[in-house]
């Protein structure tokens, strides 16, 4: 989320900020990624531990599952089609998916991860408090130079 909180900061503190590179990122969230980020913080909160946040311990199930579901969206098809992941020292996909996903997510906190998402789902500059929700004003704020940097094949953050 670095390039977002760039666009942030550019939009913010424009007397501040004389050059940024946004790399893979926008200055609002896409439909798209809100659909797919209501998925992972689904599979987390499917957790029967969850308890609707008033968990006692971590929903570790939930958080797992959480990145097992990610693993479809944190690396390109062909990563997966030409089997990357074994150059990466995994034995096989499902090795992959639990030791590359699962485990990572499992050593975290539900809370934490819950906050990361909703961060990223309502990641907007035009909510920036002074401008009422106007996100082409909040762009015309920028006096930054500005690079932004596309990924041809980014999941999440497509050149279009």
């Amino acid at each position: 989320m670095g390039a977002r909180q760039s666009f942030q900061w550019a939009v913010s503190y424009p007397e501040m900020v004389g050059r940024y590179i946004p790399i893979c990122g926008s200055a609002r969230t896409a439909p798209h990624n809100l659909v797919f980020l209501q998925g992972v913080l689904g599979a987390l909160r499917s957790d029967p531990a969850w308890r609707d946040g008033a968990y006692t311990e971590q929903p570790v199930n939930g958080m797992r599952l959480m990145g097992r579901v990610w693993a479809g969206w944190g690396a390109l098809q062909t990563f997966y089609r030409e089997h990357l992941y074994r150059e990466a020292g995994f034995s096989s996909l499902e090795d992959y998916i639990v030791r590359g996903w699962e485990d990572g997510f499992a050593l975290g906190d539900a809370n934490d991860l819950l906050a990361m998402g909703w961060t990223w789902q309502h990641a907007d500059v035009g909510a920036t408090p002074d401008l009422g929700g106007d996100f082409e004003r909040a762009l015309g704020r920028i006096t930054a130079r500005t690079l932004v940097m596309p990924c041809a094949t980014d999941l999440y953050f497509p050149r279009v």
